[in-house]
């Protein structure tokens, strides 16, 4: 009997040793394993408005923002952080921008203006655009974060393309001269005894000097009323202005083969259209930029099925016309990777 509890003695001290061992071996292979684990990358979420005066008498974003005006700026200010930053000089946003996302001045990121010139051209000709990625002298803060082995995603971000970076993605970088992109437009009858385009100037096309904003057109009357016509982006489009017993009261827009597109009256949405148009991948669009050659731009124009919405803004009873075109600019030459914008649609 001594015997057998001698032994149960025994087996019990070596179970606790065995256990005792094996727990030591656990904590080693978990504190072993810990040192291997890489710390949790955390998620940061840049916004940056543009066009937002610091004039807090009289445009105070913040204070709208914490009255609930602004919701959604309201959650990443509670989230995050947030305030004013002093501006380089020239003030304005390719400068600025690129100050922020660089980290150093102008004198060394290059930047001075959005349409820079150069030694060796004319000073009427932009020569180097700077929201253009390839004008900074120094590396962005994407750069930096993607060669860290963060997972970065640029979207609307001035400066931004052509595209730095290679593993994230990049959705419509700001006026890079970049991607393929329909701003929208203002269709217009011309006014009488007026040249409209000397009253406006410049001011009709993108930041001046990009594609036209707002085009003029003459009437052409015809036997059944008046008609408009116009090229945009490659597509004819006739304008047809209806008649109701004595006055103008609505518009057909038809193709150059005469194909319907939309019938609207006035403060009127047509639905969603897909309309195909051109685009020129040599051509950046920029009135005093250095040109491609003619026939580079025509080896180079791509047709695009586009979706376009119009809106009938205001028809006067003599025919007289203000005319909205929207098109939805997501296609596979404003993202990268290109097969980002069929995944958006299909989200959307």
């Amino acid at each position: 009997m001594k015997k057998n509890i001698l032994s149960k003695i025994t087996f019990n001290s070596i179970l606790k040793i065995l256990t005792f061992v094996f727990f030591l071996f656990a904590i080693f292979l978990a504190n072993n394993n810990n040192s291997q684990v890489k710390p949790k990358k955390i998620k940061v979420y840049w916004f940056i408005p543009d066009g937002l005066r610091a004039d807090r008498g009289q445009f105070n974003i913040f204070k709208w923002a914490e009255n609930g005006e602004l919701p959604n700026l309201r959650i990443l200010m509670a989230r995050g952080s947030y305030g004013y930053s002093r501006p380089v000089f020239p003030g304005h946003t390719p400068t600025n921008f690129a100050t922020l996302l660089t980290g150093v001045n102008p004198d060394k990121h290059g930047i001075a203006d959005g349409a820079m010139r150069t030694f060796g051209y004319p000073l009427s000709m932009v020569s180097k655009g700077g929201f253009s990625s390839v004008a900074k002298l120094v590396a962005p803060i994407w750069v930096e974060l993607e060669n860290a082995d963060y997972l970065v995603s640029l979207q609307s971000v001035p400066g931004s393309t052509p595209p730095e970076i290679f593993k994230g993605n990049v959705i419509k970088g700001r006026w890079g001269g970049w991607g393929v992109e329909f701003p929208s437009m203002i269709l217009q009858s011309s006014p009488k005894n007026e040249d409209p385009y000397k009253k406006i100037g410049n001011n009709r096309r993108v930041f001046t000097t990009g594609p036209e904003l707002t085009v003029y057109l003459n009437p052409i009357n015809t036997k059944t009323g008046i008609k408009y016509t116009c090229e945009i982006w490659g597509q004819d489009f006739t304008l047809n202005v209806t008649k109701l017993k004595t006055a103008y009261n609505g518009m057909s827009i038809t193709t150059s083969d005469k194909k319907l597109i939309t019938n609207l009256i006035a403060g009127e949405w047509s639905d969603w259209i897909s309309i195909p148009l051109k685009y020129q991948l040599k051509n950046d669009y920029q009135i005093s930029s250095p040109k491609k050659t003619d026939w580079e731009n025509v080896l180079s124009t791509i047709e695009i099925d586009v979706k376009t919405k119009f809106k009938l803004i205001s028809i006067s009873e003599n025919g007289e016309f203000r005319l909205r075109i929207l098109f939805d600019s997501l296609n596979e030459y404003l993202t990268y990777p290109a097969e980002l914008a069929g995944k958006l649609q299909e989200k959307i």
